[in-house]
């Protein structure tokens, strides 16, 4: 637990006037306790953080491992105390409005404001701007699920075969990364063929052929940060018209990594001008995303965005072409800005692969 991350969240409830936050996000809750056992897709803990506190509600199930993992300055209460509890904090604060994050629903953003009796309002992306820049402890994490991807891959590679599924692809990525270690960042995207030109195609049975395109969309976790790398390569001998895509989209990549400017717009500007310089159609979605506890988080590498990437701040830049009825192209790393420039993590080779 980093108790420098409570403090950057009480300075920017001053900075907007919020006396308190109301934390749900179970990635956020991690971030803030160094706590792992939360279920995501449950809502098993909310935090409390004021501007000299933070208090943490969890069940039974939880409390006594959370008890001993966290430390001070977080106060760790049974949920059953909550409402106790709160009303003692807010008349002791005085606090008058809590923000509350995004995803809390709808359900219980009324609970809560008939249990707490105080305006509620949204407080966006608060944490998550704060999760943006790495610490070297969190960039360690990331360096480590990057190497296990790139070895992924090279284990991958070696057993694309005629008639092997895009799932049966997916699990040896997946096997290779547990066996060594890791973890899935998430589901992994194979695609074959025509199957390449939808950007988010879900892997399914289909089989490998002969003169296919092959797109692998994966990532390994460690110490819970997710790496983010896609790699497109040729089963058989590559036509011309794919070699032209493959390597329009990898010199647009490489200009991405040289921007003027180090913005997200900028960043997102280089490689879809280049792309569409060549002829291609418009990329479908953002050149890039934040990478870190979740595979997409902030910066969102977009049109629009002015704001100067900060350093130690990791994301990914993947340029993509799509021609439905043919196939896909798209090259992504995982990289990070140091202040001055842009640093691969993911380090596997660019070159056109031929199997």
């Amino acid at each position: 637990m980093n108790p420098n991350r409570i403090q950057k969240i009480q300075t920017i409830l001053t900075e907007r006037k919020i006396d308190a936050l109301l934390v749900s996000s179970s990635i956020n809750i991690r971030y803030i306790t160094g706590y792992s056992g939360f279920m995501s897709e449950e809502r098993d803990a909310y935090i409390f953080v004021t501007k000299k506190y933070a208090i943490l509600f969890t069940n039974t199930l939880y409390f006594d491992e959370v008890k001993k993992s966290v430390k001070d300055p977080i106060k760790v209460f049974l949920i059953t105390q909550l409402q106790k509890t709160l009303e003692e904090f807010l008349k002791h604060e005085k606090i008058t409005n809590i923000g509350f994050e995004e995803n809390l629903t709808y359900s219980e953003y009324i609970r809560f404001k008939k249990l707490i009796g105080v305006k509620l309002k949204l407080a966006e992306s608060i944490i998550e701007e704060i999760r943006t820049i790495k610490d070297q402890t969190e960039l360690k994490s990331l360096h480590k699920a990057c190497n296990l991807t790139d070895s992924a891959l090279d284990y991958v590679l070696k057993k694309i075969r005629n008639g092997i599924t895009e799932l049966e692809l997916a699990w040896e990525i997946e096997k290779f990364i547990r066996e060594h270690g890791g973890e899935l960042g998430f589901p992994s995207i194979i695609a074959f063929g025509k199957n390449s030109a939808i950007p988010h195609h879900k892997t399914d049975e289909t089989k490998l052929k002969s003169s296919s395109i092959v797109l692998l969309d994966f990532g390994a976790k460690a110490g819970g940060y997710c790496a983010d790398m896609t790699r497109t390569v040729f089963f058989g001998k590559a036509p011309e018209k794919f070699k032209r895509m493959y390597e329009t989209v990898r010199i647009g990549q490489e200009k991405g990594f040289k921007p003027k400017m180090f913005t997200p717009q900028d960043l997102d500007k280089i490689p879809r001008d280049y792309i569409i310089s060549q002829g291609y159609p418009n990329i479908p979605h953002s050149v890039g995303h934040g990478v870190g506890l979740a595979v997409h988080e902030l910066p969102h590498i977009s049109p629009g965005i002015k704001e100067k990437i900060n350093p130690n701040t990791p994301f990914t830049i993947e340029p993509g072409i799509y021609i439905n009825g043919f196939g896909g192209v798209r090259i992504e790393d995982t990289v990070y800005f140091d202040g001055e420039k842009i640093n691969l993590l993911t380090q596997s080779p660019k070159n056109l692969i031929e199997l």
